[in-house]
């Protein structure tokens, strides 16, 4: 079972949730991610637009997340800070930070990444980049992207993405 309590707005949100699934669980379909979990998360964001100025819309996120198994052994852990801002001549710019754990695994993530038009969705151009360790790995992530829509039903976006991880570090 599982239940949230959340409050969202224009300029800002709160979430909190909580869920189970149960040691025992059998889903019909069969698919289940995970079982014998309890799990506890919040999330707040809060964002500010200005129509004069260097600075036309500032972002701000936090998460947390909590989950253990039934008998309260240690299961995974994440927290994050995530930001952004869109500047007058419509660049965005982009971060977040996201450290947690899972089972034995202890990581940590850093992203940054640049989109122009920002305030245009469907025909813009961008990149990104995230570096930090994965499974106690070093890990990189590049990936630049393009959006564009075909009149107003077809939308495609390309993006290619190098990585760099424990399993292909060899080839650096």
């Amino acid at each position: 079972w599982s239940g949230s309590l959340g409050h969202f707005g224009s300029q800002g949100g709160v979430n909190v949730r909580y869920s189970e699934t149960s040691p025992v669980f059998v889903a019909r379909d069969g698919f289940v991610p995970f079982t014998d979990t309890k799990d506890l998360g919040a999330f707040l964001f809060q964002r500010r637009q200005w129509r004069t100025g260097p600075l036309r819309e500032l972002q701000l996120s936090l998460n947390a997340n909590e989950s253990t198994h039934f008998d309260g052994s240690f299961f995974q852990r994440s927290t994050g800070v995530g930001g952004g801002v869109r500047t007058a001549n419509d660049i965005g710019l982009g971060f977040e930070y996201s450290q947690g754990g899972f089972e034995q695994y202890r990581d940590h993530l850093s992203s940054v990444n640049v989109r122009y038009p920002a305030s245009d969705f469907f025909h813009s151009v961008g990149l990104g980049y995230s570096f930090g360790n994965l499974e106690g790995r070093r890990y990189r992530r590049f990936t630049p992207f393009f959006s564009y829509r075909f009149g107003n039903r077809l939308s495609v976006r390309f993006s290619h993405d190098t990585s760099r991880h424990s399993e292909n570090l060899d080839l650096d």
